[in-house]
């Protein structure tokens, strides 16, 4: 399964990387972490819809 680093998830979402930290910390993203503790958001982001609201 492809990840997308926080960064490239946040791009993608059109959000700051710190909203798409966040999210995944509250439970409403899912992420993975690497061997050197890098977090990454699961490939269905792409299919992800977020609402502030």
């Amino acid at each position: 399964m492809h990840a997308y680093r926080i960064g490239d998830a946040a791009a993608l979402l059109g959000v700051s990387a710190g909203t798409v930290r966040r999210l995944v910390d509250s439970g409403k993203l899912t992420a993975e972490r690497d061997g050197l503790g890098r977090r990454s958001a699961a490939s269905r982001l792409k299919s992800w819809s977020w609402s502030p609201v």
